[in-house]
């Protein structure tokens, strides 16, 4: 949301709470008797505000703290986590990666693979004799639901390992590879951070997270941040307040004169 619109939201919610406070004022108009009338009104027009004005400002916070948190982190780097099929060339991905602005490393790190149904009683076996189908594969895990998952060797080509891979289990054991996605890890500068991730070569990559000193503290921040919801209601009680303040307007006004008074009277 740009810095205009975040303005005349503002301005407007607080031109709603001068309504509330000008409602108020005509206590003595309208009748003593209306006091809850016009408590009612400060609240609900509160909760509207709320609704349409504060709370999708609200929603805004953690970029705006993201922003601010940049800032401050200087020199300092994050880390973006991606994920691309090794059906694309990720070996040309990587050396388009490294170009753009910010980008201090890349690096592909483990590769995830599904296949066809693995025999339990083959799945030790697998595990230890994977590495044997290519030099790049440092070890392997077999988990749940027919996956394995390869740590790679860097600078190897996850294409060429998980193709290895594929004619390997298929030749001694009869398993075919089904998906298989290389995660990519790219050191940036914080404050590149959205604009590497929005300007990733081509469109198959997908970024499943984001880590580093201010992302840490953007997590820590929306765990202490109250739902919309309690703020909205919190915007009722502060036009319940304006309301309350408008009310006793007069009363205020008269004991200030009263304490002006007397201070003068000491005085002389």
């Amino acid at each position: 949301m740009d810095t205009l619109t975040v303005i005349v939201m503002l301005v407007l919610f607080i031109f709603l709470m001068f309504f509330v406070f000008s409602i108020a004022l005509l206590t003595p108009i309208i009748g003593k008797k209306n006091l809850i009338f016009v408590l009612s009104i400060g609240f609900v027009v509160g909760l509207v505000g709320g609704g349409f004005l504060i709370a999708p400002l609200y929603g805004d916070i953690p970029d705006i703290a993201r922003t601010i948190y940049t800032w401050n982190n200087g020199g300092g780097t994050e880390t973006i986590n991606v994920n691309i099929s090794t059906q694309n060339n990720v070996e040309s991905f990587i050396d388009d990666t490294k170009q753009l602005k910010g980008v201090n490393s890349v690096q592909s790190s483990d590769i995830l693979i599904t296949t066809t149904p693995i025999s339990s009683d083959w799945v030790d076996s697998l595990q230890t004799r994977i590495p044997e189908s290519d030099p790049g594969i440092v070890s392997a895990t077999v988990i749940p639901n027919d996956t394995i998952i390869l740590t790679v060797q860097n600078n190897s080509d996850p294409t060429a390992i998980t193709n290895n891979l594929g004619d390997w289990i298929n030749l001694v054991d009869n398993v075919t590879v089904l998906t298989s996605n290389v995660m990519i890890s790219i050191n940036v500068n914080s404050s590149q951070v959205e604009s590497v991730s929005t300007n990733l070569p081509g469109n198959e990559s997908v970024v499943t997270n984001i880590t580093g000193p201010v992302e840490d503290k953007i997590a820590n921040l929306q765990k202490t941040l109250p739902d919309s919801n309690t703020i909205i209601l919190i915007c009722g009680l502060i036009g319940l307040f304006i309301g309350l303040i408008g009310l006793s307007i007069d009363g205020i006004y008269q004991a200030w004169e009263r304490i002006s008074k007397w201070l003068r009277n000491r005085k002389d």
